[in-house]
């Protein structure tokens, strides 16, 4: 982003330029050069913009993909989005205390987690993002949304869907490439407000998983 606005105070300088030389009389020559530097940077900053605005859309689309895909219960196309070294962490607004009892370190304890803590926790699910903030460097990249999810959650006892119950909060993500495709390397999730019977069966799901371990 830095080298862009480079280029623009470059460019709008050089433009300045041009236009005191048109009316000063300059050589012929030295007004073509001067031209030509101007056609120059303004194909570097265009070049710079689609640049810019394809790794934007490729990371809209990964983060987007990652909440569809956990809504239609397709764990495979979840997975995809994340890097091998994924860290995947949870927490409650205003409390540093993990919800995640694994360490997600990679996406093999990712998929470890997925299996047993996201998919088929819930029926009916139904998530929204909004207001995401995308911020680009280079082949790394950080962002930030608020998102809010519905769904019925599903009494591990029982294997019975209980209400139709809300989570909100935030998402908190670093992405980079890998192999040339924009992935997740880190996502922070961060509940601001749960219903009740959310958290109801999250402990007793919480409980089954470490059950299992």
């Amino acid at each position: 982003m830095k080298g862009k606005v480079l280029a623009i105070v470059m460019l709008l300088a050089l433009l300045a330029s041009l236009s005191v030389a048109c009316s000063s009389g300059v050589s012929e020559e030295d007004f073509e050069a001067l031209e030509a530097r101007v056609d120059a940077l303004e194909a570097e900053v265009a070049e710079m913009d689609v640049g810019e605005l394809a790794d934007l859309e490729a990371i809209e689309y990964v983060i987007r993909t990652q909440v569809w895909a956990m809504d239609e219960g397709d764990m495979e196309a979840w997975l995809d989005v994340f890097s091998n070294d994924i860290t995947y962490t949870a927490y409650n607004y205003g409390n540093d205390t993990q919800l995640i009892p694994i360490p997600v370190v990679n996406k093999q304890t990712l998929q470890m987690f997925a299996q047993m803590g996201i998919f088929g926790r819930s029926t009916n699910n139904y998530s929204t993002l909004s207001n995401l903030r995308v911020d680009v460097t280079g082949d790394t990249a950080t962002a930030q949304d608020y998102y809010v999810h519905y769904e019925n959650p599903i009494n591990p006892m029982t294997q019975q869907a209980q209400e139709r119950a809300r989570i909100d909060g935030m998402h908190y993500y670093e992405l980079g490439k890998e192999n040339g495709e924009w992935k997740i390397t880190e996502l922070k999730v961060v509940t601001f407000y749960k219903d009740p019977i959310i958290q109801e069966m999250e402990q007793l799901w919480q409980q089954a998983m470490m059950q299992q371990m």
